[in-house]
């Protein structure tokens, strides 16, 4: 989590909250906590005009959680599969759903249209407009579908159900 003059950016996995860590650093953004912890979990926080996160399609994110993890060296369903991949303390990419990172925030952006909605969020905020760097890109990676069986595709639409609900995504 960055807190920042007048924002508070939540580091949701796997949303390029790593590259907006970089621009936001430049202007003064201080890293609170670990990295990947939802806004709840900092009662102590000081309330900030602006709480902001990025979300993403749940099946995109899950191949992107997948490549980073692994480099591509097990199989996907494997991996969808196996153990936990905690990516903070008591916090399991593969089954916590994104509204933890969600919750009191009051401007979400779509991974979708990234630039668009950092663009208008760096505005508010008194940041230049400026092109957002792909830090941790995946190279060779394919179209997220095509790492899906129907079983895999079960198992995600499961495990994150209220997701695709509340942030209207789907397969």
């Amino acid at each position: 989590m960055i807190i920042h003059d007048k924002l508070i950016f939540v580091e949701n996995p796997k949303t390029a909250s790593t590259s907006i860590r970089s621009i936001l650093e430049r202007y003064g953004g201080k890293e609170h906590g670990h990295q990947h912890f939802g806004i709840r979990e900092f009662n102590s926080i000081p309330k900030k005009p602006i709480r902001a996160v990025v979300v993403r399609n749940p099946f995109d994110r899950m191949v992107s959680g997948y490549q980073y993890a692994t480099g591509g060296g097990t199989d996907f369903k494997s991996w969808v599969m196996g153990l936990d991949w905690v990516v903070a303390p008591g916090v399991d990419f593969k089954r916590t759903p994104q509204l933890h990172w969600t919750c009191q925030c009051n401007f979400v952006i779509h991974f979708e249209g990234l630039q668009d909605g950092i663009s208008k969020l760096f505005k508010r905020i008194g940041i230049p407009d400026q092109e957002l760097p792909h830090l941790k890109k995946s190279d060779g990676r394919k179209r997220y579908q095509e790492y899906y069986d129907d079983e895999t595709r079960a198992v995600v639409a499961d495990r994150f159900a209220m997701d695709l609900v509340k942030l209207d995504y789907r397969f």
